[in-house]
């Protein structure tokens, strides 16, 4: 019996089709668990946050948080993790905020497919005009390591009781 040995273009086909197969399709599931959420203020001025959380539709979370100002000199950038008040269990939420006086900003576990776990961060830029929202689906932040509601962020990005 003969063997033949695979063209370079078959190797690549073959690998790009099973290395993004999952990628391509769900399993069709529309809900995540919700890990952490946190707000963070880079600016050197204090700022008011509100923060709201829509789970399956009804509103679960509405607070408005007042973040210290961020010290230049420092490694660590002020912030909050939010209490968990939601639920435990997979569910379809959304995660919007804003700086007062500016438009809502949304985090939507939808834009990543609906990952196991999502998580979600507010975040005051360092000139204070602007937010922005960020998402992850690292399954630690779904842990029961998430750390206290006050924290600050080092220079590595690693969030810190204070």
């Amino acid at each position: 019996m003969e063997t033949s040995t695979p063209t370079r273009r078959a190797l690549l086909t073959a690998v790009l089709a099973t290395g993004t197969a999952g990628c391509l399709f769900s399993d069709g599931s529309e809900e995540s668990n919700l890990g952490l959420v946190s707000i963070n203020n880079y600016d050197e001025e204090p700022h008011t946050v509100a923060l709201r959380i829509e789970w399956d539709e009804e509103r679960i979370h509405d607070q408005s948080y007042e973040l210290e100002a961020n010290d230049p000199d420092s490694d660590r950038v002020p912030g909050i993790v939010i209490e968990e008040t939601w639920p435990e269990t997979p569910g379809q939420f959304v995660v919007s905020a804003r700086l007062l006086g500016n438009e809502w900003q949304t985090a939507d576990p939808a834009d990543l497919e609906y990952p196991e776990c999502y998580s979600a961060d507010a975040n005051v830029d360092r000139y204070g005009e602007s937010h922005y929202m960020t998402h992850s689906k690292d399954e630690h932040w779904c842990s029961d390591n998430v750390p206290s509601t006050n924290h600050s962020t080092n220079a590595s990005g690693e969030i810190t009781d204070t």
